[in-house]
């Protein structure tokens, strides 16, 4: 009886909607945290089990010093 009762739970987790739920929690992580770019980051998230996509920091540029620079 013990093995037929844990092949029936089983079964009926098996369509629980665990996964169903997780995906919706990603998206609806994604579409608040990127806006306009939610799809990539709801993408990236299911592809490596929900971890967000690192934002690499763009250099920004220096103005360089051009008091002592010479015009040719």
């Amino acid at each position: 009886m013990s093995h037929f009762w844990s092949g029936l739970v089983s079964w009926m987790n098996a369509g629980s909607g665990s996964e169903t739920r997780r995906l919706a929690e990603f998206e609806k992580w994604a579409r608040t945290e990127y806006k306009n770019d939610w799809q990539f980051a709801y993408e990236h998230m299911v592809r490596t089990n929900g971890e967000k996509p690192v934002e690499y920091n763009k250099p920004k540029l220096s103005i360089r010093n051009t008091k002592n620079m010479e015009v040719a």
